[in-house]
């Protein structure tokens, strides 16, 4: 059921939330440790423990859904509500990216290990995230794999930027573009979708996203073109690189297009009134073009013939691929929004929400259930090792907040 599904999200999220800030806080009073000082300005100027750097990436990297750290943001995208999906997918994200930028300055030349990691972890999650895309059936499942893919993109980046410091300045400047562009183009996305979910006007609102799509795989006289000729002038070395973003950002947003298209058949238009909604459609019109050009001129923008190709091959390649056989159920299963999070969940924690109980096939069954006696006795005792391990980190914060002072 759904409410399932949206509880079991929030609790993941919330989970990678916490693990997240109490990385992000012993982090900061390792570097406030090793240097004496409080002053952000003067913390950037020191050199930063290794173990601190660790836990900065992982801390930034969950918010920016780095490889590895992102099941939640699948399971998020398509659970919670298109429009809390169109904000999150944004400013929060690329919150993750401002903090890397602020704590780990590309100048720093013992940050050039770690970059060769970010790169790598880049990698494997563009390529891994654009395979876990093609495997999902709903729209928003792909969006949100899609944006798994970019976040490794601009991992990959940033830890380019890392390893070759005296190019650094371009390629952040060209990276800010690029998370500027994704936000405004995923955030319209998401709202489109909800436009096309409420059945209203649905050949003008599928019009309208193919141009946002479009616009985010690169096709000329876009933003989306734009931004990736800027990447490529800074990133000189990148080239395969950037051809392979560009073909997999391409494969992702036209089966995107093609399951939108069959989500179509769901139901004929309705138009709901209302003042309120009147203005939200508005505004999503408004944004469209906002979204595909900002922040260049349309007029300014340069014709690239590579663009529209690797669009047309990856059309190809996708209509290639529905002509093979289909895979075994059991890959399916572990392609669902999640991912890594379905790999592991037979070793999840007990939940005082949900219990689990074999149905009359035999098969394992997540169902809502009142809390017994007994119950609580068993829920109880699964949280204790858990509260334990908090308890643990939490007493080793305290620790590295006094090491200073013995």
């Amino acid at each position: 059921k759904r409410s399932q599904r949206t509880r079991r999200a929030a609790r993941v999220y919330l989970g990678f939330t916490l693990v997240g800030e109490f990385a992000l806080f012993a982090a900061l009073l390792l570097i406030a440790s090793s240097s004496g000082t409080l002053l952000f300005a003067e913390l950037r100027q020191e050199s930063i423990p290794d173990l601190a750097v660790a836990l900065l990436l992982v801390g930034f990297g969950i918010k920016l859904a780095l490889p590895g750290l992102h099941p939640w943001l699948p399971l998020v995208y398509s659970s919670a509500p298109l429009v809390s999906v169109a904000l999150l997918s944004g400013p929060m994200m690329k919150a993750g990216l401002l903090g890397w930028m602020r704590f780990l300055p590309a100048e720093n030349v013992g940050l050039a290990g770690w970059g060769e990691l970010l790169m790598l972890l880049g990698l494997i999650g563009l390529v891994a995230a654009t395979v876990l895309a093609l495997a999902q059936a709903r729209p928003s499942a792909i969006l949100a794999y899609s944006s798994v893919a970019k976040m490794g993109f601009i991992s990959l980046l940033f830890g380019y930027a890392l390893v070759n410091p005296h190019d650094s300045q371009a390629i952040l400047a060209v990276l800010v573009l690029f998370a500027m562009h994704h936000l405004l183009i995923k955030s319209a996305l998401f709202l489109g979708l909800r436009l096309y979910h409420d059945r209203y006007a649905r050949p003008a609102v599928y019009t309208g996203m193919a141009v946002l799509a479009l616009s985010l795989a690169g096709i000329p006289w876009s933003g989306g073109a734009a931004v990736k000729m800027e990447i490529a002038k800074a990133a000189v070395h990148l080239d395969n690189i950037l051809l392979l973003t560009g073909f997999s950002g391409a494969l992702m947003m036209v089966a995107f297009l093609y399951r939108l298209r069959l989500w179509h058949v769901r139901g004929p238009s309705r138009h709901t009134p209302g003042p309120y909604r009147s203005i939200a459609r508005l505004g999503w019109w408004l944004l469209l073009p906002l979204a595909v050009w900002a922040p260049f001129s349309p007029l300014n923008i340069e014709f690239e013939l590579k663009g529209a190709l690797v669009i047309v091959v990856a059309a190809a390649v996708l209509l290639l691929l529905h002509r093979l056989p289909t895979p075994a159920p059991s890959f399916f299963r572990y392609t669902r929004p999640g991912d890594i999070y379905h790999l592991l969940r037979q070793l999840r924690l007990q939940s005082p929400v949900l219990f689990r109980q074999k149905d009359s096939s035999g098969l394992t069954a997540t169902t809502q259930a009142p809390i017994s006696e007994n119950g609580l006795q068993t829920v109880a005792t699964g949280l204790v090792k858990p509260g334990l391990a908090w308890l643990l980190i939490t007493l080793l914060i305290f620790t590295a907040l006094f090491v200073p002072f013995f």
